[in-house]
């Protein structure tokens, strides 16, 4: 028997969430790295894809991709705790640096906007996460610069490979930072531009800020066991990254739960459970936007 690290009823529920929706669902113990739900839609029965092969390669909306592993998109919003945890590691900023958001942040030629055209007046860090602020996350960047995107990136596996054959995940495609111009440099700082990221890479960053630090390798496979109860292969729990320090990791920790408590995503509020994230909407160049959620959640008690 191949016994899977599946929860078959979360699956279930994340299903049922999506829908018809096309997107993805990914949900990790953040401790062990163990994938509890997988899911990605449309998706197909495997035993008709050889039957359906012709109509199936043919649909535009991809039923043979998984996106979870394979999907490369903007991540958007929910790339800015990692711009948050640098910016900080770097000292470039502090906590209790003050911004002031007009709305908008002039780069050379270019403007970045507030969607929506909101101005968020004086905000520090905190409040900047909280409240999804373009103009700060795009001022960070631009303080970290090439060098310093570069090297968050690697601590995080961003663009790095990831060795796991249970999943074969992409590879989040990262342009060349030192070749960007100081637009397109902001532009990442807010999640945009060229930056593109598997659903499974921004779980990995979401394990970061739950999990002391430490991104855990993910796997599938709980044990391979044969007829008489003799374990060929158990997995275990290994560490991939250490991304931060325990100390940065639960001042990030303590941001995102104040985006469910009072910001941009108290809509993933639930009763009874310390809920942690952070939303975000990603411009999509062939289509319409991407809606985003990455985050945490832990039985109180």
């Amino acid at each position: 028997d191949v016994r899977l690290t599946v929860d078959a009823a979360l699956s279930e529920t994340a299903w049922r969430a999506l829908g018809a929706h096309r997107g993805a669902v990914v949900v990790m113990d953040a401790a062990t790295g163990a994938v509890l739900t997988m899911v990605s839609t449309p998706a197909v029965d495997p035993g008709t894809v050889e039957r359906d092969w012709d109509a199936l390669t043919a649909r535009a909306d991809s039923p043979l991709l998984n996106r979870v592993t394979q999907g490369l998109y903007p991540p958007g919003s929910t790339f800015k705790p990692l711009i948050a945890d640098t910016a900080l590691t770097a000292g470039v900023t502090s906590e209790d640096e003050v911004f002031t958001c007009t709305g908008e942040l002039a780069v050379g030629d270019y403007v970045l906007h507030e969607s929506h055209g909101e101005a968020h007046g004086k905000l520090n860090l905190a409040d900047a996460l909280r409240e999804s602020c373009n103009v700060t996350f795009a001022t960070l960047a631009l303080r970290l610069g090439a060098s310093g995107l570069s090297k968050a990136f690697s601590r995080f596996g961003v663009g790095e490979e990831l060795t796991s054959p249970e999943l074969m995940p992409a590879a989040a495609h990262v342009p060349e930072l030192s070749q960007l111009s100081d637009g397109e440099i902001a532009q990442i700082g807010i999640g945009q531009g060229q930056i593109l990221v598997t659903p499974l890479q921004m779980a990995l960053i979401a394990d970061a800020f739950a999990n002391n630090g430490e991104i855990m390798q993910p796997y599938l496979v709980d044990a391979v066991v044969a007829a008489d109860g003799t374990a060929f292969y158990r997995g275990a729990p290994s560490v991939w990254r250490t991304a931060t320090t325990p100390a940065r990791a639960a001042l990030i920790d303590g941001y995102m739960a104040q985006v469910i408590a009072a910001g941009t995503g108290t809509a993933a509020d639930v009763a009874g459970v310390r809920v942690t994230g952070k939303t975000g909407t990603a411009e999509n160049a062939t289509g319409t936007d991407h809606a985003w959620f990455i985050g945490s959640a832990e039985i109180k008690g």
